[in-house]
Order: C-alpha cells, then structure tokens, then sequence
C-alpha cells in the first residue's frame, strides 16, 4: 500500500432531512463564502493586481498592484475601517476587496497559517475576492473569502500530493459534494456571513499556497470538475473520515437523522484497526486500499455511499 497522510477527515457535522428535488444545474462553478479567520485587529492585504475596497455598492478606494491596505471594524463605533498609508477612510456597510481581474492572488500579511511540518510556509494567499464583515450574532468580525467551487476544491488540503490519482479523484469529489450541499443549504454557518470554514469542523482549507504545492491534486480536481454525488436527483451529504474499524457506520448510528445512501458497509482495507473519526460514510484509508487494488473513483464512490450517483452539474 502507498504511503499517504490524512490530515483531518473528522468532519464534525450536523445534517437535518433535507427535501428531494430536482437536481440544480450551473453554468459555471458557483462562488462561496469561506470564513479564514476572525479578527479585532487590523488585517493587512496586498493583491498582486490593481484593486478597489467598496461598501454598499460604492468605491471607497482605488489602489494600486501590490500597494498595502489594512482594514478593521471598530466594535466600539460600528464602523469599518480602511487605512492607507496615513489616511483613514470609513464605511458603516461591510467591506469587499475587489481585485480589478479574475484569478489573482490576495494576500494577508499579518495572518499566520503555517503547517507545522514547515513553519517556513505561510498559507496565508487566496484566489477570490474578500470580505470584512461583522457577525452580530456572535459578536465576531470574519475576513471571508469569496471563491469559485473550483478553487477552492483545489484549495483543500485534505491529502497529500503524493496518494493514488483514483484515490484523490474519489476525495475530491467528496469535498466538492460536501461543499455543494452546504452552498444549497446554506445554515451551518448563516449567523457568521459565511458557508464553510477552515478547520476540521468543515474541510481543512488552506488556498492558493498550497494549490501550487500539490500539482497532482490539482489535476485531481481537475479531472473531476463539476462532478458531484447525488442521490434520488438531489445532491448527497458526503461525510468522510480517517479510518474504520472493519465497517463504516450508517448515519443514524452517529447522529439524530437518517440517509438511505449513508448505511454500514465492510470496510476490508481497515480490518482489526481502532476507529477514527465519526464512522460514516467514506472512509479515507478503505479508499487508499480500494484504489490499490485497482478501483476507479466512481466505484469507490458508490461502495461508500450506497445507490448513489455521479453527475456532472456544469
């Protein structure tokens, strides 16, 4: 078997019964919201293009490639601020960073995200637009990326760039599923302005940095575009994990709902090992050895979550 890492796989989700319907299509990979990091300070950004901020529709500041901004929102006078070299500029409305072109790299200077097998690395760049926005609701202030499907499916950190290309096409179509669902149903993280965060509560999201460490992964992504799991023409909950016992878990063993697709099945490549993580649905190292023994993505895919689909939404 090849050596591989899996950096989380605890998803930690709750899932409500959710109406069939017909399944949607896109013309093209529909944006989210990521929640990176929430803050009381300033947030220092660069964008390697040229770049506006706005609020309620308006221009606030129109700034040069590469020139530094920082943004903050002030609690005390419910107020957003923008600082630029030595002016001060406010809005009452929410801010967005508007690079002037798709596909540039935004930058987060003061924000610390380093692997801990390389504290030299910073994943702190990102392909999208960004927010700053204040959630009432928690009394928190989030920088929120806005992102592509795609991209950010490319900016999952999930595997390693070295797994079996079956293996991260089956991985990846999980995640971009998972992250679909959430978009259609958009209430896990509704009274924070965002749908998925960075951490193992959702998918562990790093962006562009490591986008351009992990090709193969890329390729992956890639490969799989606009494919996503369904079920009874509707888009599938695709929960996955590290490693089984010997047999995944249904989804009403763990958790206080039930999907017909999500049910116990063998798990032989994780025979006489310790659970770990919740159980249900794909099973990340029961994937590795599926792919090991030559199985294609799709039919891993529908091994774990049972009469499923695989279709392409745009």
């Amino acid at each position: 078997m090849k050596k591989f890492i899996i950096f989380i796989l605890f998803i930690a989700i709750f899932y409500g019964a959710q109406p069939a319907d017909a399944l949607t299509k896109y013309a093209k990979s529909p944006k989210i919201l990521v929640g990176l990091y929430s803050t009381d300070d300033w947030a220092q950004l660069t964008v390697n293009d040229a770049y506006s901020i706005k609020s309620d529709g308006a221009i606030l500041k129109s700034i040069l490639a590469n020139e530094i901004v920082a943004i903050k929102y002030d609690k005390a006078t419910s107020l957003y601020n923008i600082k630029y070299n030595d002016e001060i500029i406010t809005a009452p409305d929410f801010l967005k960073i508007i690079p002037a072109h798709k596909n540039k790299v935004v930058t987060l200077i003061n924000y610390e995200n380093r692997p801990e097998w390389n504290p030299e690395l910073n994943d702190n760049a990102f392909l999208g637009r960004l927010q700053m926005r204040y959630a009432e609701a928690t009394d928190t202030t989030w920088v929120i990326e806005k992102v592509g499907l795609e991209n950010y499916v490319k900016g999952v950190a999930e595997a390693t760039d070295a797994n079996d290309a079956d293996y991260l096409k089956t991985l990846y179509t999980a995640a971009r599923s998972y992250a679909l669902w959430h978009y259609t149903y958009p209430t896990k993280h509704a009274n924070e302005n965002y749908t998925l965060g960075t951490t193992a509560n959702d998918q562990v999201y790093k962006g562009y940095n490591f986008m351009q460490r992990a090709p193969n992964i890329q390729q992956a992504a890639a490969d799989t575009k606009g494919m996503i799991v369904t079920y009874d023409n509707d888009i599938a909950v695709t929960p996955y994990f590290s490693n089984s016992d010997g047999r995944t878990r249904s989804f009403s063993e763990v958790w206080n709902s039930d999907y017909a697709y999500l049910i116990s099945v063998d798990d032989p490549g994780c025979a006489g090992m310790t659970l770990l993580g919740h159980g249900v649905g794909l099973s990340a190292l029961g994937a590795v050895y599926f792919a090991d023994q030559g199985w294609g993505w799709k039919k891993i895919l529908k091994y774990y979550y049972t009469g499923v689909k695989i279709q392409n939404i745009y």
